[in-house]
Formats: structure tokens, C-alpha cells, sequence
């Protein structure tokens, strides 16, 4: 049985935050983030997704792309050569955007 108690968000401390206790080590937060904070953010992401080294579609060979699209910050996750670059070498081999 889940257990419940507020807390109230450090960024907006009006803003209560509700987390529950799901089992050992396992928590459900909800309201961690204000809605004003998530536009926030998602006007981040598409700004920096339209950028150049954006957003793209990963691919682990020629025939098998993932059904999303992303981009990589600070370092790139090449699937191909498990390992981490500064530049999308699996790709494009544009740089990886800088963390803001």
C-alpha cells in the first residue's frame, strides 16, 4: 500500500509536491516540476532540437532506425562503436551541442 506525504518544490516553494513511497527504494513524484517550468523547458528543447547537431534519428545499422527522434548533449552515445564521442561520428559528424 502506497504512503503519501507533501512536500512543497525548492524552485516554487507554493508549489506542493506529492510523493509516494510505491515500495523499497520506489517513489512516485508528482508536481515535481510546475507546469510554467515544463513550458519552460520544452520551449528549450525545441529550440535547441532545431539547431544544428539537433535533433535526428538514431540508427543501430542500415536497415534498423528507433521510432523517435533526439539529440545529444555535452557527448554522443555511438551505438555502432560503443562509445561516447564529441562529435555524432555515427551520423552526421557535426559536434554535439554544449550543455547550457
Amino acid at each position: 500500500i502506497a504512503t503519501k506525504k507533501v512536500w512543497h518544490c525548492q524552485v516554487d516553494p507554493g508549489y506542493s509536491v506529492r510523493v509516494r513511497r510505491l515500495g523499497e527504494g520506489v517513489f512516485h513524484v508528482q508536481n515535481l516540476v510546475s507546469m510554467a517550468k515544463q513550458e519552460e523547458l520544452l520551449k528549450l528543447v525545441l529550440d535547441l532540437g532545431q539547431r544544428d547537431a539537433g535533433f535526428y534519428t538514431p540508427t543501430f545499422d542500415e536497415h534498423h532506425r528507433l521510432q523517435l527522434e533526439m539529440f545529444c548533449m555535452g557527448r554522443h552515445w555511438d551505438c555502432r562503436a560503443n562509445r561516447y564521442s564529441e562529435t555524432r561520428d555515427d551520423y552526421d559528424g557535426l559536434p554535439v551541442l554544449v550543455l547550457p
